[in-house]
């Protein structure tokens, strides 16, 4: 996906006194879809050190601190394979792998070395390589492995206490993150919770056959858990004389979309109940194009902050754990702030209304 830059124009029209409602309708959205792939997240992982059997699989942001804790404890460079596993109930022609290439020594997926298969094609960031991978894809559990050297160092919950400035400096040689496969397809799980700002699940999913999405409401619950992206639609709007026409949006749950005409475009931005669009509208007939934009929150998380959609994210928000980002807003947290299963915010749109006016007799 690429970036977007909205400029948001000042509203020029008259006062709203100046003139009155003559007719207000629902537009049908037409020729909906989606414009990216569907994404998993894979949040899991287990490791084994210089080869001995993995270990218990587990969250990957807890999983980073024993590992490190272990290769300390070692005193020595140790190889580190990390498994990751996921389940797919139907073959994905279109199928991708997304990884963290730089320090990887080698990639594994379904017994194949895909390592020469990441090259300068991205996702999200430029760190994120991505490699076809729909011919190895298979029905039932899917196992990629990571290998890495690493290098005994101070783990995370070491320089905890340390004042702030000398904490923020930390980094480690090697970050064990969540891989993403992306490709058509559904991301199904048992048992949806819908909170009034956040959605829970499970925190166990599968891969499942893409089914038609409903435009009108919120699509996250409908299979797209991780999706990053957006979804586009035509919108056929009509301008008569010297009337005033304005879109009305119920119920915008993404960050910002825009509308596209023959005469140019204009900034929607979440919160904003109503847009003046008459001057991107020819007299008679116009096909107008309505993007509606996602963020990265649900593909990248947090996932499990107790709060469902913590509104101060920082590094304890990841590792569960209360801290400093806890105190911003919330001041009653226990020590342990995480909660299994997985949470994610709403995205997409009710309705459009065009909303037609006419100046005062």
């Amino acid at each position: 996906m690429e970036s977007v830059m909205l400029v948001l124009d000042p509203d020029r029209s008259e006062h709203p006194d100046e003139r009155v409602l003559c007719e207000s309708y629902a537009l049908p959205f037409e020729n909906a879809r989606l414009l990216e792939k569907n994404a998993l997240t894979v949040l899991n992982a287990a490791c084994s050190l210089d080869g001995e059997p993995y270990g218990q699989e587990t969250y990957l942001v807890h999983l980073q601190d024993e590992v490190i804790r272990e290769v300390a404890e070692r005193g020595r460079r140790c190889r580190a394979d990390i498994r990751y596993r996921f389940s797919c109930e139907c073959e994905v022609a279109d199928a991708e792998l997304v990884v963290e290439t730089l320090r990887c020594r080698k990639i594994v997926f379904n017994g194949a070395d895909i390592s020469a298969r990441f090259g300068e094609s991205w996702f999200v960031d430029r760190c994120m390589k991505r490699a076809a991978v729909g011919d190895l894809l298979r029905k039932g559990e899917n196992q990629l492995i990571l290998t890495y050297e690493i290098a005994p160092e101070r783990a995370f919950h070491e320089v905890e206490e340390v004042y702030e400035t000398e904490r923020n400096r930390y980094q480690t040689e090697v970050e064990l993150e969540s891989v993403y496969v992306l490709g058509t397809f559904d991301v199904c799980t048992d048992g949806v919770k819908n909170h009034l700002k956040f959605l829970e699940t499970p925190d166990s999913f599968r891969i499942a056959p893409a089914t038609p999405k409903n435009f009108h409401g919120d699509l996250t619950a409908q299979n797209l858990f991780f999706f990053r992206g957006g979804f586009a639609c035509g919108l056929k709007i009509e301008r008569k004389g010297e009337e005033r026409v304005t879109l009305a949006f119920e119920r915008l749950t993404a960050p910002c979309a825009r509308i596209r005409t023959a005469l140019g475009e204009r900034a929607v931005l979440n919160g904003m109940c109503e847009c003046d669009i008459t001057d991107l509208l020819q007299e008679g007939e116009n096909l107008c194009e309505l993007t509606v934009y996602t963020s990265n929150r649900n593909l990248l998380g947090p996932h499990h902050h107790r709060s469902g959609e913590p509104q101060f994210v920082g590094p304890h928000t990841y590792m569960g754990v209360k801290g400093f980002e806890d105190s911003i807003k919330y001041e009653h947290y226990p020590e342990s702030t995480f909660r299994k299963g997985c949470c994610f915010v709403p995205f997409g749109l009710d309705d459009v209304f065009v909303r037609k006016y006419r100046k005062r007799s």
